[in-house]
């Protein structure tokens, strides 16, 4: 069985806006293994991860 590595990140709203933005505008190319899977905080993905 092949396994996949799901890499997750926290970062706030703002911040998110930002990259999103410059990633749209050709500024940041994001990296193969950066997280592709954003929360705001830990208590949010806890709250995710445990419903």
């Amino acid at each position: 069985m092949k396994t996949k590595t799901v890499y997750v990140g926290i970062i706030s709203k703002e911040a998110y806006k930002q990259r999103t933005l410059a990633i749209a505008r050709g500024e940041y190319k994001p990296r193969k293994n950066e997280p592709k899977i954003w929360f705001e905080s830990l208590k949010s993905m806890a709250q995710l991860l445990s419903w």
